[in-house]
């Protein structure tokens, strides 16, 4: 956002005084972040900024926090991606995506979004949120990797304490038992369900050492989701 148009709408619904107008003015000649140091002194809150960013901009703005975000309209928008220019895909209605965003003049963050929602032929609605209700929601991506996270460590203590049992290897066991009842079968079940949920075509499961990224394909485009 420029700090400029920022500092002026401030003065405008009277936010902040004409001092404090100068103050800010002079800091962002030097080079300093205007909105970071308006909040850091308390001059101004989050949402009065996400509301000012609202009008200026001719978006609405949205609070996320707490909100449900289906799993598939949160994959929409890679995880990296959505760290990089935090944005959220938050809802779909047929073809178009709402896209929460804290600063949408953020650089790259509209071309960015904009191919990959090309690709799946939806339309983007934006919307502004606040950097808090951006964090609420983007614990959504870690609590997909939690829920698959902790089916697989069940599966391997399921397994151990079967093999030491019976003597038997993990591989020497039958393996439609194994389905039926360990519970790698819940790792499956989790894997797929995210993948019929954001409408994937693919999955691609990637050893990296000690982990393992899971990516899915999702209208041409490769996104990684665990």
């Amino acid at each position: 956002m420029i700090a400029a148009a920022l500092i002026d709408e401030l003065v405008r619904q009277k936010k902040i005084t004409s001092a404090q107008a100068s103050e800010l003015t002079a800091a962002g000649a030097s080079g300093a972040d205007v909105e970071h140091l308006m909040l850091e002194r308390g001059i101004v809150r989050e949402d009065d900024l996400a509301n000012i960013r609202g009008i200026m901009l001719g978006l609405p703005v949205v609070d996320l926090q707490g909100r449900e975000i289906s799993p598939d309209v949160l994959a929409m928008i890679p995880r990296r991606t959505s760290e990089q220019f935090h944005a959220i895909a938050y809802a779909r209605e047929g073809a178009v995506l709402s896209v929460g965003i804290v600063d949408p003049a953020h650089p790259g963050a509209e071309e960015a979004i904009e191919f990959l929602t090309r690709e799946q032929q939806l339309t983007v609605r934006y919307a502004v949120i606040s950097d808090t209700s951006f964090q609420d929601a983007f614990r959504r991506y870690e609590e997909g990797k939690r829920e698959t996270a902790t089916a697989i460590s069940e599966a391997t203590s399921e397994f151990a304490g079967r093999a030491q049992g019976t003597g038997e290897t993990a591989e020497e066991m039958e393996i439609t038992e194994s389905v039926e009842k360990a519970p790698v079968s819940k790792i499956v079940a989790v894997v797929i369900r995210h993948a019929v949920e954001a409408h994937a075509s693919d999955i691609h499961i990637e050893p990296h050492g000690k982990e393992t990224s899971i990516r899915y394909r999702i209208y041409v485009v490769i996104k990684t989701a665990l």
